[in-house]
């Protein structure tokens, strides 16, 4: 005879861990649960009591699993409370993602090349600005009005919200990951001035 029903066993699965769901059916203690780990997509088969001792996944813990698209989207919107939106495709831990915030809008929202996170809340925002933001594509001088109208709402939109925003020309390219690193620094250090005082940047 079951100890448990299965909301009950549910309810269980959410309190001890709301990153797994329960998938199968509950027969007794003894027997393995189907649960489905929400993060990586992946069913693991724990009894309850082994589930209340570890909640680790094996698929994410030896690392072929570590982080997908879907995963680095679920952290963003998490991380944030769904300010924020990751845009492009996660492919590797050294290639970088373009993620957007959900209220700098023009038409639709305009996404920004890179976010720094800092314990769950975004402390600055890196943008690349390729040759494009000062030529337009082809020298298409609409275009580059286009361009540069949106750059000026993310200006805006940054300058409003508090929000620190750091600006990479393209000349700059072969000093990428340097200036990426200068922009990280200078990031952090105005969001130490913030916490220091009242003045804003």
């Amino acid at each position: 005879m079951a100890k448990y029903t299965k909301k009950e066993v549910e309810r269980l699965i959410k309190e001890i861990n709301s990153d797994y769901e329960f998938t199968g059916e509950y027969i007794n203690n003894a027997t393995p649960l189907r649960l489905r780990h929400i993060i990586c997509g992946n069913t693991i088969e724990r009894t309850l009591g082994n589930f209340k001792r570890t909640q680790k996944c094996p698929h994410c813990q030896d690392g072929r699993n570590k982080w997908n698209t879907q995963k680095v989207k679920v952290y963003i919107d998490n991380e944030t409370n769904g300010e924020y939106s990751l845009v492009s495709e996660y492919k590797h831990f050294k290639k970088y993602i373009v993620v957007r915030h959900n209220d700098c809008i023009d038409k639709s929202t305009l996404p920004f090349d890179f976010a720094i996170i800092d314990e769950g809340a975004v402390i600055g925002l890196i943008e690349y600005d390729g040759i494009q933001h000062f030529r337009g594509w082809g020298n298409n001088k609409d275009d580059l009005l286009s361009i540069q109208k949106r750059d000026e709402i993310k200006n805006n939109y940054c300058y409003i919200n508090k929000i620190p925003l750091f600006r990479i020309n393209y000349k700059s390219y072969n000093k990428l990951e340097n200036k990426i690193k200068e922009a990280i620094n200078w990031i952090r250090q105005q969001n130490m001035l913030k916490k220091s005082s009242l003045e804003t940047f």
